[in-house]
């Protein structure tokens, strides 16, 4: 399993904003991780429903923790104790989808990962787009990564602004489409995973089932 998380370690460790905060609740506690029935993700908090393939790997809490643990080690970043405790109250892993079970040999795991990261206390992030350039102004500066430029788009009546990377290495080349929106003062952030353009559409297919009750 550990050679296929590491190729989704860059951007898992990105997406994490190393900013500090004061003490309050923990995301985890206030967004909550939300239910799944079925083949539909629902979170109460933000009013969100996502439909995805029944034949998808849904991964639970214990198997997201040792994902990011993976990706943490991995990762050339260091983190102090207080960074990490820090991230830890900040954001919330809500849904994380695998094309194929995690010891499945297939070159690279088509996933989707869905979390919530509080910003309503950082002026600085006040759309998707303000957090999207956060996350890919470290990876333009990888000069094996194409970035395309923020743009938005309309998913069943809601703004989400969105970019699109492309990692090529010598094994493959990974293209990672990211959405995010900004909602009751969490950026919600999507991140589509892909070598293979079939699968790639799968997982649009998803992004485009995500509904809020607005």
């Amino acid at each position: 399993m550990r050679k296929y998380i590491k190729l989704l370690t860059p951007i898992m460790m990105i997406i994490i904003l190393v900013l500090f905060v004061s003490c309050q609740k923990k995301a985890s506690e206030e967004v909550g991780p939300g239910k799944i029935t079925g083949n539909i993700y629902q979170n109460e908090f933000f009013g969100m429903s996502i439909t995805f393939p029944k034949n998808w790997v849904i991964l639970d809490k214990a198997q997201m923790d040792s994902v990011m643990k993976m990706g943490e080690g991995q990762s050339q970043e260091k983190y102090s104790d207080l960074q990490k405790k820090d991230m830890e109250n900040r954001s919330v892993y809500m849904l994380f989808l695998f094309r194929h079970s995690l010891l499945y040999p297939v070159q690279f795991n088509s996933n989707f990962l869905s979390l919530a990261e509080r910003v309503k206390t950082f002026n600085t992030i006040k759309t998707g787009g303000d957090y999207l350039k956060i996350i890919i102004d470290p990876i333009s500066a990888m000069p094996e990564n194409t970035v395309s430029p923020i743009s938005t788009t309309l998913i069943n009546g809601v703004e989400f602004y969105t970019a699109k990377t492309l990692n090529k290495t010598m094994e493959m080349s990974i293209s990672q489409k990211m959405f995010c929106i900004v909602k009751k003062g969490y950026a919600i952030f999507f991140a589509l995973s892909y070598v293979d353009e079939n699968e790639g559409i799968e997982l649009e297919k998803i992004m485009n089932s995500i509904k809020f009750n607005i």
